[in-house]
């Protein structure tokens, strides 16, 4: 897990979040961590020396949808060191991947490593190259988990993005507070989305004139969106989370939006979509 809570307050804690603290912050909420979903214990577990993310566990209930199996069987006894590329954890990129596809979809891949090689029985414990690290990608969705939990600026990382190194929270941005002085940059941008015209406008707006942000949809992947989205009449009563990556746009009534042209570079939350069908 990358997420859970703290059982008295409740408070929202990420992985990075906690592999950030102090020793003592970390003792501090130490047995007091819950799974969100089914409250059963969790506990945190540090990046590990083989590049592995930090992350929580947790004896979830069985009903729990956070609980996975561990499918590992390799054992760890008489292995050979060799050299790896050690990632750094406190600078991610970006996993930019198609979530319109009627491909399967493999859950998140969070632990995506850039240049990575092949799991699986590999017989090696890897130790660290000094030579040469790698970097963690992180996907849109994780992203806008962060920024619905107002945890961005509490990761700690940073971004690179256009062969540039940025605090995380200052490329992530909430389309809600978009200011005249954002025009033309170039960033995340998220929120909730209320209506669309079934076509190229999605929007941040309930209803006509849809005078805030929207989400402008090429011609060229219009209909493979609609076609894995389905069209929904009316307004979303239930506001739908996004998030995009591209330039801020700005037509003369002031307007701001985003045209998208490859569906990679989108994430809407197909499960809260679909709960405003009627």
């Amino acid at each position: 897990m990358d997420v859970v809570k703290h059982k008295n307050s409740e408070a929202i804690y990420s992985s990075y979040q906690v592999q950030n603290m102090s020793e003592e912050e970390q003792l501090e909420i130490k047995g007091l961590l819950i799974c969100r979903e089914c409250g059963k214990n969790a506990w945190f577990r540090k990046k590990s020396v083989d590049g592995k993310e930090p992350c929580f566990s947790a004896k979830h209930d069985d009903e729990c949808k956070l609980k996975k199996s561990n499918n590992s069987t390799k054992s760890k006894e008489n292995r050979m060191s060799q050299n790896k590329r050690e990632a750094d954890t406190n600078v991610i990129g970006i996993k930019f991947k198609d979530y319109f596809s009627n491909i399967l979809l493999l859950e998140d891949g969070e632990n995506t490593t850039e240049g990575s090689g092949k799991t699986g029985n590999n017989k090696n414990i890897y130790d660290k190259d000094p030579t040469q690290s790698v970097q963690k990608n992180w996907t849109l969705k994780r992203i806008l988990d962060y920024a619905l939990d107002n945890t961005l600026e509490k990761q700690g990382v940073m971004i690179t993005i256009n062969k540039k190194k940025l605090p995380l929270e200052n490329i992530v941005h909430s389309w809600a507070s978009l200011n005249i002085n954002q025009g033309g940059i170039q960033g995340l941008f998220w929120g909730y989305l209320h209506s669309s015209d079934n076509s190229i406008w999605i929007n941040s707006d309930k209803k006509y004139p849809y005078n805030n942000f929207s989400i402008k949809l090429s011609e060229n992947i219009k209909k493979r969106f609609w076609s894995f989205m389905g069209k929904i009449e009316g307004e979303w009563e239930n506001g739908v989370p996004a998030i995009v990556f591209g330039q801020i746009k700005k037509v003369t009534s002031g307007k701001y939006y985003i045209e998208v042209d490859d569906l990679s570079k989108l994430y809407i939350n197909q499960r809260i979509y679909k709960s405003n069908s009627k």
